[in-house]
């Protein structure tokens, strides 16, 4: 019993260093900015179309990355301090977790779904992506904490973020599973979404519409402009 701490003391930081080592060269030679998130693609794309700063992707989809990141590290954090023996412990193995099943994550995602040209390109889809998956591991995690050691859970989220890859690559590429959580309530997302072209079997059930960063679609708004006007009346 004795040595198991100092084995653990060399064994967590050597296998903290070799797997951020690995991500860092693999981020190095294949992942790239996407067009959306690329400053300097961005810029070439506004000239060309005369775009402006809010026909950027990047910021109406922001603020669900930030709500989904914050769950991450903060939710799934503090949610374990109900453990009076591994409060301190459960918060500081969910942010280790949390880091490195984020890079894996995008690596592994990145692999199946926007590799191009040998490069994964990365972008605010893929980051969101990425919380999805850390936060399955996470959930694995709360399920094992205080039986596993930091060591077993770190191995344990590069084989849950490889596996959660290859079965949404297998669901949503090879077998064209939709999910309906972007469709199952059309009035909960407006009905100018409700009416739209697409198929729910074309929507990417992890790019939600942008009506929803707003709240309703443009069916909504009108129908919300002619109750305030009948209000005021």
């Amino acid at each position: 019993m004795s040595g198991h701490p100092t084995n653990l003391r060399v064994k967590l930081p050597l296998l903290c260093a070799l797997l951020q080592l690995a991500t860092v060269l693999l981020f190095a030679f294949f992942v790239q900015y996407d067009s959306h998130t690329s400053p300097r693609l961005w810029h070439e794309d506004v000239q060309l179309h005369s775009k402006g700063p809010l026909d950027h992707e990047f910021y109406p989809r922001y603020p669900s990355f930030q709500d989904v990141h914050v769950m991450v590290f903060l939710g799934f954090g503090f949610l374990m301090t109900f453990l009076k023996r591994y409060s301190f412990g459960g918060v500081a193995f969910n942010f280790l977790i949390a880091a490195f099943a984020l890079q894996w994550s995008v690596l592994i995602q990145g692999f199946f779904h926007t590799f191009h040209n040998g490069k994964i390109h990365v972008g605010i889809e893929s980051m969101i992506n990425a919380d999805f998956c850390a936060g399955s591991v996470l959930i694995s995690f709360g399920a094992l904490l205080g039986k596993t050691s930091p060591v077993q859970l770190l191995l344990m989220a590069g084989l849950e973020v490889t596996l959660f890859g290859i079965n949404e690559y297998v669901l949503l590429s090879l077998l064209q599973v939709s999910c309906s959580l972007w469709g199952a309530d059309p009035s909960s997302l407006g009905t100018g979404w409700a009416q739209g072209k697409r198929p729910l079997s074309k929507v990417n059930p992890f790019k939600p519409p942008l009506s929803l960063h707003y709240g309703i679609g443009q069916a909504g708004e009108a129908q919300n402009d002619a109750g305030s006007s009948e209000s005021r009346k």
